[in-house]
């Protein structure tokens, strides 16, 4: 298993295109967005899944609203799982809509071999349920016997096979010719469905697109993303979200807000290039502008080795930001008090946030 994944966006450089290879959005209705900005929607949900930012698309349009990575890489016979967390936070539709939230394409033609589609029969207007759908475009997906309620973050996971060999189907009875199944908050709820082939038979996967594409016009309503995972080995849903103990994998927020830090320790890779800083700062931009208060800075001189500050514990005003740079770097956040470190009190705090002096918003 490559270090720490395959490909890892937590979406905390603020800028989605800075993680990503590129960026689809005519009509400018995604974006990387702060809990601040989220928090004046009457939702109780309407925070980020973890950290300080996650991406906001906001509905409204037929246009594709989308990021693209090519590191997202499964070739013919061999299995790969994506993960990401989705929380459609308001939905409304006047006309059944379904629509792809993520998808996975071929290297050069973009074809679309599978991906995870969401549908709404509902024609009255506002809606509280939606179904999610796996398959290898909107008319072919399975969709969930049980719908999923808006206002609430789902863990999404997506298991695909292309495979391209005679009797390569598993023990789930996936087909020969590959197929991709649908876990929802950590449940096998979707049958699986044939990878689409084309050109042969090899259906390897190059590229993954995450982000709405062919919605309805006056289909409207915001949708949430956060922490998309690709990696050879099955994820698994996030136990514990608001832990006191975090294991950082790269450059992320421990908590937002007031608080204290009881300890930080940099668990660096094998070189001896590793450094963490960790800034008092709520925003993952801006922050040098705003002379954001540096907590600590410390690096590594041996291969694999874990360094503890001796500046510990530490208190913050706006909130704990932990910069990872070098090789593998990882870091262990040990939290002593955080009063905003949960959902209710992240929206709290994003309601009575202010700007501070020379910050760039």
């Amino acid at each position: 298993m490559p270090f720490p994944y395959t490909y890892y966006s937590n979406f905390e450089t603020f800028q989605a295109v800075k993680e990503w290879d590129s960026e689809s959005d005519t009509g400018t209705r995604l974006d990387v967005v702060n809990y601040a900005a989220l928090a004046g929607m009457p939702q109780s949900s309407a925070v980020p899944w973890q950290g300080a930012h996650c991406v906001r698309i906001v509905l409204g349009d037929a246009n594709d609203h989308t990021l693209t990575e090519g590191d997202v890489n499964i070739a013919s016979a061999s299995e790969a799982w994506s993960r990401f967390y989705l929380n459609v936070v308001e939905l409304s539709t006047t006309a059944a809509d379904e629509f792809a939230i993520l998808e996975l394409q071929s290297p050069t033609s973009n074809t679309v071999r599978t991906g995870i589609y969401l549908r709404s029969d509902f024609t009255g207007g506002a809606t509280t349920y939606y179904q999610i759908g796996v398959g290898g475009n909107q008319g072919g997906a399975a969709y969930l016997g049980t719908q999923l309620q808006t206002n609430r973050w789902h863990c999404l996971e997506l298991s695909a096979k292309p495979a391209n060999l005679p009797s390569e189907g598993d023990a789930l009875g996936r087909q020969d010719n590959g197929a991709a199944t649908l876990y929802v908050n950590g449940n096998l709820n979707v049958a699986t469905r044939d990878i689409i082939m084309t050109g042969g038979a090899d259906a390897s996967v190059g590229q993954v697109v995450l982000g709405t594409q062919d919605t309805v016009s006056t289909t409207t309503g915001t949708i949430l993303l956060d922490e998309f995972i690709a990696d050879d080995a099955r994820l698994y849903p996030t136990l514990g979200r608001w832990e006191t103990t975090k294991l950082l994998v790269a450059t992320d927020f421990a908590f937002v807000g007031p608080g204290v830090i009881d300890n930080v320790k940099l668990l660096a890779g094998a070189a001896t290039d590793n450094r963490l800083t960790v800034l008092d700062t709520d925003r993952a931009t801006g922050y040098l502008a705003a002379n954001a208060r540096v907590i600590t800075m410390i690096r590594n001189t041996a291969n694999n080795e874990t360094v503890d500050p001796a500046d510990m514990p530490a208190s913050v005003a706006k909130g704990c930001y932990v910069i990872l740079e070098g090789t593998n770097p990882r870091a262990l956040v040990k939290l002593c008090r955080a009063p905003a470190h949960s959902q209710a009190g992240m929206k709290r705090l994003g309601l009575v946030r202010r700007s501070w002096s020379g910050e760039v918003l």
